[in-house]
Formats: structure tokens, C-alpha cells, sequence
């Protein structure tokens, strides 16, 4: 065997052995080589693809691509270039490397095929932590001292640990997806994902792909697989926010991952087996949505294993008297207050909710400005002007009318809310 051959064979048992995909495309765009790894990744016999045109391994959506992309590699613009590709669930970086002679001469370009799947699953199981670490501690975060919360976070402590499907009730806004945190936070799926889906949220021709995942070509727009929710959640909990409004052919496939616990992406047909627990969420009437058919029956009782009602404001269950040092509190937290003090709220008709409260705009009044027009004819106010207290003596003419501050607060606070 001469020195070159052996050299040759050297490079192809090197080539061969390497754990990524390595496929060689000549000057004419024409396969040359595929190792065995490039096989296993594609599905394909190298033999029968050797010689052929390098868009005969990609899919017809991508043929201009890979066309423009090798018109770069040719006239030297493009250097190299990486894109990740999913097959058959996993994730793949491909890159492109012009190979060029010691004259400059362009030979042809090297396809590297590397296994990204544990990353990109990383990668995306940090993402859900960020989603989940805004939430905090579940039950620091749910205010309330009145008996009908109180028995709510017995509730929730006493079904957290089962693994039973869960169907939260109540008016918009009273934080039912907080309610699911916490169930999730003392559950045993408290290290895996939970995945959050608002049903009325996502495009009725998407729901199924969203939900579920697809495979490549299953609607037009389809170019790669895609893993639905249901897939991220697996081993964790899903949580389902206005289930009411999901479409009837969502409905149908939800029931059958109830009963059997698998999935089969749109396009698809395999079924995959998932380890979740459904959280879902809703502001209307079931059995209502029921009687009239929007809503399937046999869905609904699977989904109303264990029922929990979320109190509203408006029903006096929940009592605003720790509101402003929540208030407060969070204005030292923004603000950098030594102390979040005490607070008097006038009477005002509050809207039956937690959104619109928690949400808040805070504001300092200029200069000058006086307290009806600072707080507002419909602000709840920390604390009433001096001159408005009783047995106060009246201001002297001429001088200004500043409301006193919430002691030990430093500074006059405004709160903004939503009647």
C-alpha cells in the first residue's frame, strides 16, 4: 500500500469512527461522502445516495436555501454557517465549511451534523424556570387573611401531594393561575416543568399543533417538527388557563390524553406516551357551556376530578385590610423605603379582583400639586390631608395644604387603581 492510500484510508477510518454526521459535497454540488453517524441521523444508505445532487437530502421547502447557501461557500462570502435542525425529537446543529485548495482553489464543502438534542432540551427547561421564578413563592404571593382564603390554602396543601387532575373556577382576574403554582409548588412535580397555556390565547387553526406538536409537512408553513406542550410538560404539570374556549377537535384530543395518557402530533402517527399532571383554569359556567354543546360532557368530568373555587373580592370573602402594607411593601421594595408603614383606604367600590390592584401605577404628585389632584376622584389615598383630619386646625391663609405621609413612611404615596 503506498504512503497516499494509506494516508486515505487513515482519514476515512477517522471519518467513519467520528460521532458526528460528516457528509463531503464536491465542486458539482454531488455527494461524496457519508459517514455512518450522517446515516443514522438522515435515515439513508449511503451507497444510494453517493454521486446524487446534495438537495436530494433535504426537503423541497429548503432547496433554495441550500442553493443560496452554496453560491456563498462557492464566491467566498459566506465563511461557514450553523443552523438547527429537529429529527425524529431530536436537535441538530448543522454546519457548513467550505473546503478549499492551497491555491484557493474551491474543492467543495464538509455538511457537520452534531447532536444538540440534551442542550436544546436545557435550554428550554430554563427558559420555563425564568417563566416559573416570576412567580415566587406561590402562597407568599396569594394575599388574603379572611376564613374562606385561609381554608383555600388548606385546600390546596391537601391535594398537592395527589396526582389527580385539578379544574380551578372563578371570576377573571382572582388568580387562579396562582392557586395553580401553589398546587404545583408543595406537589411531588415541584422540579419539573409546568407549562402554562392560555386556550383563549391561541389561534383555533394552531390549537392542535400548539397543544400536541406536529410533524414536518403537516400544514403548509410545517418545514420542521415541532414539539407541543403537552411534550415540554412531560414529568411536570400543564397548566390549561381558559379552558372553556378550546375548540371542539382540541377537545376530542385533550379527552384522549386523559383517558390514555399519550399524544399524536398533527400529521402524525405515532403516539407518545406523557407524564403530565392538567391544571384547568376557567371564568365560565361548564355544565352551562354543556347544556348548550360547546363544551363536551365527557370532557368535563374528567376534568372535574377535584374542584377548587377561587373567592372574589366582591363576594367580601376576602377582606382588603392588609392591602396597604402589600402596597407599601412593594413601593419600599421598588423605591428603596426604610419602612412600608400603615395606611387608611377610603371607601371606594373596588372591582372584584386581584389584577387590577396588584397592577397598579405609582406615582409621586409634583410640587405643589393638591391632594384631590394628585390622588384622583378615584385613587384610594395612603393617607387623608392634615387639614381633613379631625380636630385638626384649619391651615392658616395663604399657606399649602400637604397631606401627611403614611408614618413611618418618608414620602406621600399615590396609588392608582381601577374601580
Amino acid at each position: 500500500m503506498s504512503p497516499a492510500a494509506d494516508i486515505s484510508t487513515i482519514h476515512r477510518a477517522i471519518l467513519e469512527s467520528m460521532g458526528e454526521g460528516v457528509i463531503f459535497i464536491n465542486a458539482e454540488d454531488r455527494l461524496a461522502f457519508i459517514n455512518h453517524t450522517a446515516e443514522q441521523i438522515r435515515g439513508i444508505r449511503a451507497e444510494n445516495f453517493i454521486g446524487r445532487h446534495i438537495l436530494t437530502i433535504h426537503s423541497p421547502a429548503s432547496a433554495e436555501r441550500v442553493e443560496k447557501l452554496l453560491c456563498g461557500l462557492k464566491d467566498g462570502s459566506i465563511q461557514q454557517t450553523r443552523r438547527v435542525i429537529e429529527v425524529k425529537g431530536k436537535y441538530f446543529e448543522n454546519s457548513y465549511y467550505p473546503i478549499r485548495a492551497t491555491d484557493s482553489t474551491y474543492l467543495g464543502a464538509v455538511l457537520v451534523s452534531r447532536d444538540i438534542t440534551e442542550k436544546q432540551l436545557l435550554k428550554e427547561e430554563n427558559r420555563l424556570l425564568r417563566d416559573q421564578m416570576g412567580l415566587g413563592d406561590a402562597f407568599n404571593d396569594f394575599v388574603g387573611t379572611s376564613q374562606p382564603i385561609l381554608q383555600l390554602f388548606q385546600t390546596i396543601a391537601a391535594i398537592a401531594t395527589l396526582d389527580s387532575t385539578i379544574l380551578i373556577t372563578g371570576e377573571s382576574g382572582t388568580g387562579k393561575e396562582l392557586v395553580a403554582a401553589a398546587v404545583r409548588q408543595h406537589s411531588k412535580r415541584l422540579n419539573k416543568p409546568m407549562v402554562k397555556v392560555n386556550c383563549a390565547a391561541l389561534p383555533e387553526n394552531l390549537v392542535e399543533s400548539e397543544l400536541f406538536g406536529h410533524e414536518r409537512g403537516a400544514f403548509s408553513g410545517a418545514f420542521s417538527s415541532h414539539r407541543g406542550k403537552f411534550e415540554l410538560a412531560h414529568g411536570g404539570t400543564i397548566f390549561l388557563d381558559e379552558i372553556g374556549d378550546l375548540p371542539p377537535s382540541a377537545q376530542a384530543k385533550l379527552l384522549r390524553v386523559l383517558q390514555d395518557r399519550t399524544i399524536t402530533r398533527v400529521g402524525g402517527e405515532k403516539e407518545s406516551a406523557v407524564d403530565v399532571r392538567i391544571i384547568a383554569a376557567t371564568n365560565q359556567d361548564l355544565q352551562a357551556l354543556v347544556a348548550v354543546g360547546r363544551f363536551r360532557e365527557d370532557l368535563y368530568f374528567r376534568l372535574n376530578v377535584i374542584t377548587i373555587h377561587v373567592p372574589p373580592f366582591g363576594s367580601g370573602a376576602r377582606t382588603s385590610c392588609c392591602w396597604p402594607n402589600i402596597f407599601c411593601g412593594a413601593l419600599r421594595t421598588r423605591w428603596g423605603a426604610r419602612s412600608p408603614g400603615s395606611a387608611r383606604l377610603r371607601p371606594i367600590s373596588w372591582r372584584p379582583t386581584i389584577s387590577p390592584a396588584m397592577s397598579g401605577s405609582w406615582s409621586t404628585p409634583s410640587s405643589g400639586a393638591s391632594p384631590s389632584a394628585a390622588a384622583g376622584t378615584s385613587c384610594p389615598r395612603i393617607s387623608p390631608p392634615v387639614s381633613s383630619r379631625p380636630g385638626a386646625e384649619p391651615p392658616r391663609p395663604g399657606a399649602k395644604t400637604t397631606p401627611a405621609p403614611c408614618a413611618p413612611c418618608p414620602a406621600r404615596l399615590t396609588i392608582s387603581s381601577t374601580r
